[in-house]
């Protein structure tokens, strides 16, 4: 697992086992059909008010279309961000090059506070 966090990012709120879905996926469905060792990566970073999260692997890759209908890690987060942020998120799944699978999450930034 390798962890890609922008020091700006690590305030940042995130909804309670947002994560852990897609993390289980990429290893159970990416990673574990493979014959060698993978990885994980995880970033988090912030632009323009908005955090940024990637869960990215180099495993097997989808035999299908990359859609974010697909399994129940990904339907449970796709039905979760438009009743957390409306309108204000985005989730896109797509092909790693040469393979593997990356989920791509975005959504207003909010901060923990702190006192």
């Amino acid at each position: 697992m390798v962890w890609q966090i922008a020091p700006d990012s690590l305030d940042a709120l995130v909804p309670h086992l947002l994560l852990q879905p897609l993390v289980e996926n990429a290893i159970r469905h990416g990673i574990a059909p493979r014959s060698a060792p993978g990885t994980v990566r995880i970033a988090a970073t912030l632009r323009d008010a908005r955090l940024y999260l990637s869960v990215r692997d180099d495993g097997v890759g989808r035999s299908g279309p990359t859609t974010t209908d697909s399994g129940v890690g990904l339907a449970n987060t796709r039905d979760r961000l438009p009743q957390l942020y409306g309108a204000a998120h985005s989730l896109t799944v797509g092909a790693v090059s040469p393979h593997g699978l990356r989920v791509d999450i975005a959504f207003p930034f909010r901060e923990v506070a702190h006192g």
